[in-house]
């Protein structure tokens, strides 16, 4: 329970700031009241807080499940942990509002912000080490069953080692990947191999939780196809390269696959109660994301919509769609079917408001581009006027619903004590 309560808080928090930037846009003249700290900075906050908070959260969640032992001493160091990592956002978001920035998108993080991340990693990976290789006893409360260290568990642990030294080194300001010249965008092949990560964490997912297979359910084919496309990876060439060139293109389209391949993986286990309906979204709304990522990229169609509300409503459609489903999804199934998480998080009617609302800001988003593209004199003289006001009541619609959760979660009576609900 303590992943959720600082899973939607952060959540609540993004979108409340960015129903305000949504504000901004169909009121700009507004932006005078800001002063100094207007829409670039806010921005900042909008998308760190839901990239480092709401969508990394659950992640960590799941690795407590896996590594942490049963009893009160390991639930105060996840709760340690958790907070240290709610501070450095806390700590975050003054830094961006105050003008400090490395410059780049999703690695926004610069002078002490930047030094207390790696060392909110560096702290969660020490919980983890040690409730892996010292099973924790406390007083007055039955030995816990001693962990199997398993290969893949081992090599897990000591993979995410080198996570805040990566980190540490990809936030330099001198470091970036390769980009397509034509467009300053990622690569196919850059694509390609972000996406993979993403595909493999979504197949390991049920297992990570712990969840039962049904009946005839085989996985095989999945990691002989999931070899393949990681092998076609390694192969295509990774230095900057045209969105034009076929390669690149035959890269991104291998993800197609993925779709109904993973919707029919996560299908054969069984999941919490209330987890039917977020993961049904959690398909649908991959499947659109890989498709329309994949025509998003294709040579006519990028160049027209590289630099307009079309790849926002990309952004959303994976932050939005696919993330939020997969995280309620994840969260709902954390700490079993008897806890109030499935209280919180289960209801269909915050659902519906949800999953309808993106819609609604999606098609807002898509109209907005439409505009941009065909009449970018219309656009900027106020035209798409009416299409900024649809995006706020979209965005406050889902504002609503996550602040509605965050402040469920916690009240007191929400508030397991149970070390299996960290």
């Amino acid at each position: 329970m303590l992943v959720c309560r600082h899973s939607l808080f952060w959540l609540a928090a993004a979108n409340v700031v960015g129903v305000m930037l949504a504000l901004l846009l169909a009121r700009p003249e507004w932006g005078a009241i800001l002063g100094e700290y207007g829409y670039g900075r806010w921005m900042a906050l909008h998308l760190n807080w839901q990239l480092y908070g709401w969508c990394s959260l659950p992640a960590v969640g799941i690795l407590f499940r896996t590594y942490l032992n049963a009893g009160s001493a390991a639930l105060a160091q996840a709760n340690n942990a958790l907070r240290f990592w709610s501070l450095t956002l806390a700590l975050g978001g003054f830094g961006w509002l105050n003008g400090g920035t490395s410059g780049k998108l999703f690695l926004d993080w610069s002078a002490l912000p930047r030094w207390m991340l790696i060392a909110a990693l560096a702290f969660l990976w020490a919980v983890l080490a040690w409730n892996y290789w010292k099973p924790m006893r406390s007083a007055g409360l039955p030995p816990s069953t001693p962990q199997i260290r398993t290969i893949g568990k081992t090599a897990a642990l000591v993979a995410l080692a080198i996570v805040p030294a990566v980190l540490f080194w990809a936030t330099r300001r001198q470091v970036y990947p390769a980009i397509d010249p034509g467009t300053g965008g990622p690569t196919g092949a850059s694509l390609l191999g972000s996406t993979l990560v993403i595909v493999l964490i979504l197949a390991l997912t049920p297992k990570a939780l712990g969840l039962p297979k049904t009946s005839g359910a085989r996985e095989r084919w999945l990691w002989l196809l999931f070899g393949a496309d990681a092998l076609l990876f390694l192969t295509v060439n990774h230095s900057n390269s045209s969105h034009a060139d076929w390669r690149q293109i035959a890269a991104l389209g291998s993800l197609l696959i993925w779709a109904p391949v993973l919707g029919r993986h996560l299908g054969c286990f069984v999941w919490a109660r209330g987890s039917g309906l977020w993961l049904s979204a959690a398909i649908v709304w991959w499947a659109l994301l890989v498709a329309s990522g994949f025509a998003a990229f294709l040579p006519g169609i990028l160049d027209h919509i590289k630099f307009t509300h079309g790849l926002v409503a990309h952004a959303h459609l994976a932050m939005g769609g696919l993330l939020t489903s997969y995280n309620v999804l994840v969260l709902l199934n954390l700490s079993g079917a008897s806890t109030r998480t499935i209280q919180i998080l289960s209801g269909r009617v915050a659902f519906f408001f949800w999953q309808a609302a993106l819609v609604l800001h999606l098609a807002a988003l898509t109209g907005i581009a439409c505009v941009e593209i065909e009449n970018p004199g219309r656009f900027f003289s106020g035209g798409a006027g009416w299409l900024f006001w649809m995006r706020f009541t979209a965005g406050a619609v889902m504002a609503g619903v996550s602040v509605r959760w965050a402040w469920r979660a916690r009240n007191r009576e929400y508030i397991c004590e149970n070390t299996s609900h960290a």
